[in-house]
């Protein structure tokens, strides 16, 4: 399949892909102060149309920040999960999984991304949670994209996942993120292993996806190793993938940045041995298949 509304193949997609809460958004935040990308922002999500038309705004470089909120940042310019814009072609409803999309919403979707990429000749960066479980479809729509995979550890996302329950719902039994295929059948289960399961099926989805991507085209970065020397990863990065360029003159602080990897455990101790437990039950299953 060969996507015609992006002219270099250089310009196709690049996307951050990770559980909720493993890290993606910092790792989103520094990449787009880095590079030489275009990237969705606060502004853009507020103005899907206007904004790719542009061409001066899809010239910007993304500021850098350290502080977000569940996924976006703060300022007006930066990094933005952008679900605005994907809710043009991906519906919600029980579950966020997809496989495929309409011919008409790939057409579009290919369209809309790809004007972007050509009117600044840079790539697009893009990171939205969603994503984590509509790879197979991201495949099929973008087949020249490329993938940056954060993993962290299963235990630390998902008591990052209780504690925005907690922060953003008032309650630690409502859900507020990714869905996988699998709710439905654990929808009913009690938080801890509602919320085990939740990160177990997210990640084998991520996992079966990214055996299918060549080596080429994928980058695997441990949350902890990223948070220790940020540049050194984005180095990695570079040296793989040449034409994405290091912007100039970067200050000394982005260099030299780096953040607290934090597994500091704040939830009660049976809740989190609850959590494990679960965890390793279900990597038990599924090894035993």
């Amino acid at each position: 399949m060969h996507n015609k509304e992006i002219n270099n193949k250089s310009l196709s997609p690049i996307f951050i892909i990770g559980a909720p809460r493993s890290g993606t958004t910092i790792v989103y935040q520094y990449l787009a102060a880095v590079f030489e990308v275009v990237y969705i922002n606060n502004l853009w999500a507020m103005m899907p149309n206007i904004y790719p038309l542009k061409k001066s705004w899809l010239k910007k470089n993304a500021p850098y920040e350290t502080n977000n909120y569940y996924g976006n940042s703060l300022s007006l310019f930066g990094t933005q999960e952008g679900g605005s814009i994907f809710r043009r072609w991906f519906s919600e409803g029980d579950t966020d999984h997809c496989e495929s999309l309409s011919h008409k919403n790939i057409k579009d979707m290919r369209n809309y991304f790809g004007k972007v990429s050509n009117k600044a000749n840079k790539p697009i960066l893009i990171k939205n949670g969603r994503n984590s479980v509509r790879l197979i479809a991201l495949m099929k729509i973008f087949p020249n994209a490329r993938y940056i995979f954060i993993e962290r550890n299963p235990l630390d996302v998902a008591q990052s996942i209780v504690n925005g329950r907690i922060q953003l719902m008032s309650d630690k039994n409502q859900n507020w993120t990714v869905k996988p295929k699998e709710w439905k059948s654990i929808e009913t289960l009690p938080y801890p292993e509602q919320v085990a399961s939740q990160v177990f099926f997210i990640n084998k989805h991520i996992q079966t996806a990214k055996e299918l991507i060549p080596a080429e085209a994928k980058i695997i970065i441990e949350y902890s190793e990223f948070c220790v020397h940020p540049f050194k990863v984005i180095s990695r990065i570079s040296e793989k993938w040449n034409d994405l360029i290091i912007r100039n003159n970067l200050p000394e602080y982005i260099v030299e940045a780096s953040y607290t990897a934090s597994s500091k455990k704040s939830l009660p101790c049976d809740v989190l041995k609850r959590i494990s437990d679960e965890l390793d039950k279900l990597e038990y299953n599924e090894m035993n298949q």
